[in-house]
């Protein structure tokens, strides 16, 4: 039984790179071996086994403190220990995710343990996730571009609707980007050569007019949380592909730009609720994501805005259908030295109510440099001298 998990930084900067295979062997013992990088030689590290990769309310499910040590002068940890877990059953580690803490309890990097790709001649590896009703996925990208996002999936009546928002998308695309679930969860080596058979295609990622990709399949019987099927997805990598086409559109080839391994989620949020806020942020800040039924009207409802200014700050008919496209809601503002959110405020004629709603509950805590949204007031706004810019 086999697991492989690829780390990725928590956040841009940090640069704790590497992978780790885990191994049950036939007595039952599991090992974790392999090799992790750009590490601090005096600081002490720890590896965390987590049930629950992201949630929305903070409930991570079971930790497991699996190993605490240092690295060497160079940086590097050689990782080699036992473990009390297992590959199979309900304790399986298959789709928990395995966090890189420094001592003080900063999480560094973090990877999802997905289904390997056997090794040395076997035809199977039999490492299966136990059953869990809530996924996410996290791009990772391993080609020259750098793409962030991700999906989330949850079942329906129906099926599984598989939610996703991907950023920093290369333009040169001719032919779109297609989305498809891979056998395995394994790209330990930091490429996409043991990711195995293509198990569905799952079709489109919509580009929209902001360059943001977009994707929303409802209903969908091609993919499925039983662990028993072929195309059960938890533990396997979703591969997103840059496609290409001749001068007359006939499709070309198809070039994997970047994958994520589907870990488990906090499983106790609505799943309405899931849909909506737990994809990846909206690649433009101040921007939403149309869904189905939604308008310039509804957004500006949702954010204390009036639909005529959501529609100023956004290029077509206001009728129109907007669904699959990111719209602004707000302008984009950067705090310059010197400025405070009270003054930024008062300059803009908001209320801290308002500027809440617009930026996700949050009313402190802002820094010089951060990006903040904005709808003025017109009728309360002043200009830098205080004077105000529309006579009452």
């Amino acid at each position: 039984l086999l697991g492989a998990c690829y780390f990725y930084p928590e956040t841009s900067g940090m640069s704790s790179t590497g992978s780790l295979i885990v191994q049950q062997s036939a007595n039952g013992t599991t090992t974790l071996i392999g090799r992790l990088g750009g590490l601090d030689f005096t600081e002490q590290y720890q590896l965390i086994l987590q049930q629950y990769g992201q949630s929305i309310s903070s409930q991570v499910g079971e930790s497991l403190l699996l190993l605490t040590f240092t690295a060497s002068a160079s940086g590097e940890a050689i990782i080699s220990a036992e473990l009390g877990t297992f590959l199979q059953g309900s304790e399986s580690a298959i789709a928990k995710t395995l966090l890189l803490q420094a001592s003080g309890g900063n999480t560094l990097a973090r990877c999802q343990i997905g289904i390997a790709k056997p090794r040395s001649g076997a035809f199977l590896n039999a490492a299966l996730p136990t059953t869990y009703v809530r996924a996410f996925c996290t791009m990772v990208s391993l080609a020259d571009i750098t793409v962030t996002g991700g999906f989330i999936a949850a079942p329906t009546d129906r099926g599984i609707r598989l939610r996703g928002r991907v950023c920093q998308l290369p333009s040169s695309s001719s032919g779109g980007f297609r989305v498809k679930l891979h056998q395995y969860g394994d790209f330990h080596d930091g490429t996409f050569s043991h990711v195995g058979e293509v198990v569905a295609d799952l079709g489109q990622l919509e580009v929209d007019n902001l360059n943001s990709g977009n994707y929303d399949l409802i209903d969908s019987s091609a993919i499925t949380f039983d662990i028993n099927s072929p195309s059960g997805f938890m533990g396997r990598s979703l591969v997103l592909y840059n496609s290409s086409t001749t001068a007359d559109g006939t499709p070309q080839a198809e070039s994997p730009i970047a994958s994520c391994i589907f870990g488990a989620h906090e499983p106790n949020v609505d799943a309405t609720v899931f849909a909506d806020i737990g994809l990846p942020a909206t690649c433009a800040p101040c921007t939403w994501t149309m869904g189905p039924q939604e308008s310039l009207f509804t957004v500006a409802e949702q954010y204390g805005n009036d639909w005529m200014s959501v529609w100023a700050l956004n290029r077509g008919n206001p009728d129109l259908d907007f669904a699959g496209t990111s719209v602004y809601y707000a302008h984009p503002y950067r705090i310059a030295e010197g400025e405070t959110l009270e003054t930024v405020l008062l300059r803009f004629g908001m209320q801290e109510s308002t500027f809440a709603r617009m930026n996700s509950n949050r009313t402190s805590g802002f820094i010089v440099g951060d990006t903040i949204c904005i709808a003025p007031n017109w009728l309360d706004a002043v200009d830098r001298s205080g004077a105000q810019v529309c006579d009452s």
